[in-house]
């Protein structure tokens, strides 16, 4: 399935100046999250940001601060359900079809049709064969 920036949107959740020393590897999660905010804005993806509870975790760190600037959601909870559904778009339909619905420089080839068997005699069902 490929994605459409239409059917899209980024959610960067607790990005905040506490946390991040805490995270294995946090300078390079940080440098993912600002290429992949850096992109949303690009193709015009909405985002959105989380900060759980700021006055004591920090808030957003400053690299991502311009990115997400109005779009920071503020909570008390580890779960941002709450706070986040109200304001993403709803989960786009399902399209139908299947792979051959792709562009063709997209589709496998189709599999060889194999040969049909001969239906088998089954004396428990009383059936005759030919």
């Amino acid at each position: 399935m490929l994605l459409d920036a239409e059917e899209s949107q980024l959610v960067l959740v607790d990005y905040q100046q506490r946390l991040m020393p805490a995270i294995h590897e946090g300078e390079l999660v940080l440098a993912n999250a600002l290429r992949l905010a850096r992109i949303a804005q690009m193709l015009q993806v909405p985002l959105w940001a989380t900060e759980e509870n700021a006055e004591s975790l920090g808030g957003t760190v400053e690299a991502l601060q311009p990115l997400v600037a109005g779009r920071v959601l503020p909570k008390m909870a580890f779960d941002g359900t709450s706070v986040l559904l109200p304001r993403l778009k709803p989960a786009a339909k399902p399209q139908g079809g299947n792979a051959r619905s792709l562009p063709k420089h997209l589709q496998k080839a189709a599999p060889a049709p194999r040969p049909r068997a001969k239906a088998s005699c089954w004396p428990a069902a009383k059936r005759t064969c030919a």
